[in-house]
């Protein structure tokens, strides 16, 4: 609102609504005090209050309409979109909407709009007593439909995240599925003994891979994915790895450089260019894992999947001649923080790295 003179009068100069034009009133008043008295009580800033909250409202609605118009398989492409958009990897985009296209399915919402996802929705998939499921699955899938919920949420096609009012209800579990399962890493016997017979088989991605991620922690899809340029800086291995984007480097010891110059040289940038292919299929780098484990049920260490190792290598960090698992706990600690044991392993965060060391 502002006041202007015109023709000796002063005159309220306003908007009723947000780019409308300019409205004009007169006060009749000659005098600037007495036009601003005029102004007060005639209710014009309530007028261009109004206006601006009813414009809010209508931008809301607007908004919210727009939810109604798609439905939540619409929604799950759009947030698969959204994960490229970002970067997330294959794997976890893959992961992700196979996740929520189960729960989809399961619960026949595949056509109906994002506003009318109940709370009962989420939490009868999530708890439910027939499945085998066990906490740990069940924490993950409640976080990939929240992740879902918090993308609508910040389109504007929900007013409330009903996922957020979800939780694991542990009384509809058995004592197995609430346990998480022990891991127990490799022993450097094991691994030893594993090498060898790798050698005598002449199986040399997977004797590298056990050496590579027994004594620097990095991932299965990380030495798959190696390039000949990580080992350019003498006695180094820099990596950037795939899931959390970390910058990883390792010094390398005459062991690992005997192992290195073991590879086949089968192309000019990648390691194991055929074993990168199928690390990098989210259909087919489950193959992997499984190959590994049964591998390693030849070799005569059953029950072991290759993940183990980066246990291994946090658990074997500083690392001395001494048995007690203590003693070892301690040094551990004294000797190096969670944030350098984050650094080495890659992880996002130091609580993470807790559970990497045995």
């Amino acid at each position: 609102m502002i006041l202007r003179k015109a023709n000796g009068y002063w005159h309220i100069f306003y908007k009723a609504r947000r780019g409308g034009r300019e409205l004009q009133l007169s006060t009749d008043c000659k005098n600037r005090r007495d036009a601003v008295i005029v102004a007060r009580k005639s209710g014009i800033k309530q007028i261009e209050r109004a206006a601006r909250y009813n414009r809010l409202t209508h931008e809301a609605i607007g908004r919210i309409l727009a939810g109604k118009k798609i439905t939540m398989t619409s929604v799950v492409d759009q947030y698969a979109g959204w994960m490229v958009s970002c970067d997330r990897s294959k794997t976890s985009i893959t992961n992700t909407t196979l996740t929520l296209r189960r729960w989809l399915r399961d619960m026949e919402i595949e056509k109906i709009q994002p506003a009318n996802v109940a709370v009962e929705d989420i939490s009868s998939w999530i708890n439910d007593p027939k499945s085998e499921k066990k906490r740990s699955s069940r924490l993950a899938a409640l976080g990939i439909i929240s992740s879902l919920f918090k993308f609508m949420l910040a389109n504007g096609w929900i007013t409330t995240n009903q996922a957020a009012l979800v939780r694991v209800n542990n009384s509809v579990m058995s004592h197995d599925q609430k346990e998480s399962r022990e891991k127990v890493p490799f022993t450097q016997e094991e691994v030893l003994s594993l090498l060898a017979w790798l050698f005598l088989r002449k199986k040399w991605f997977w004797r590298f891979a056990v050496a590579c991620s027994y004594w620097t922690g990095l991932r299965l899809s990380d030495v798959a994915n190696l390039e000949w340029r990580s080992f350019e800086q003498p006695g180094k291995l820099i990596v950037w790895t795939k899931k959390t984007g970390a910058r990883v480097e390792h010094n390398l010891d005459e062991v690992m450089q005997t192992f290195l110059a073991e590879v086949p040289v089968a192309d000019k940038v990648y390691l194991f260019p055929r074993v990168r292919d199928i690390a990098n299929d989210p259909n087919k780098r489950a193959h992997l894992s499984i190959m590994f484990s049964r591998l390693c049920a030849k070799a005569g260490i059953p029950g072991k999947h290759y993940h183990l190792l980066r246990h291994s290598f946090a658990s074997e960090l500083n690392r001395s001649n001494s048995a007690s698992v203590l003693d070892l706990a301690k040094r551990l600690a004294n000797s190096m923080s969670k944030e350098e044991i984050q650094k080495l392993l890659g992880h996002s965060s130091a609580k993470m790295s807790e559970h990497y060391v045995h």
